[in-house]
């Protein structure tokens, strides 16, 4: 066996340690993590390595309230994009892998955790539900500048929780968050 094998498969060994998920990268590393799973030191899932009997899922959870805290302190607004994300601890790979598990909601050009958008949905929800609101008034209610609420209020559009008429958002005939 390579000295450079056993380097890889301890270096990948003491990176799960440190992290609940490893993506081998290389040659090298793939090899060794396919000796770290034939022995049982390593699960591989989706092409990372976690630690024996760990749910993965409890990662992207775990990052994914990492990013609903930084909206509730304040350090995130309700609608970010992928730099701002990186600068709150979660990276492209993490966002990219976030928006598959459904736990982030894409809102092109921005992106919002799924109780965030959830939260701004029902809230446009049960405002329209009143009558026909205005993106103005949409934008006041929710305290968002009109650079995050036009691309907030197209995704409600495409998600059908709202419809537009005109100049006016009305019930689209899905559920909020309709996610």
């Amino acid at each position: 066996m390579s000295v450079r094998l056993r380097r890889a498969r301890r270096a990948l060994s003491t990176r799960l340690e440190q992290d609940e998920a490893v993506e081998p990268t290389g040659p090298v590393e793939a090899l060794a993590a396919r000796q770290l799973v034939q022995r049982a030191l390593a699960d591989e899932r989706d092409g990372a390595l976690h630690r024996p009997g760990t749910d993965p899922r409890r990662r992207w959870l775990a990052v994914a309230e990492r990013l609903d805290g930084a909206v509730r302190a304040g350090a995130l607004g309700p609608l970010w994009t992928r730099e701002e994300a990186a600068a709150a601890g979660a990276g492209p790979g993490e966002v990219r892998r976030l928006v598959e598990e459904g736990l982030v909601v894409p809102v092109p050009p921005f992106l919002a955790t799924r109780s965030t958008y959830a939260h701004l949905a029902t809230s446009v929800a049960a405002r329209v539900a009143e009558g026909p609101a205005t993106t103005a008034s949409l934008k006041s209610l929710l305290g968002l500048t009109r650079r995050t609420a036009i691309p907030l209020l197209e995704a409600l559009d495409r998600d059908g929780v709202t419809r537009r008429e005109g100049d006016a958002r009305v019930p689209g005939g899905h559920p909020a968050g309709g996610r």
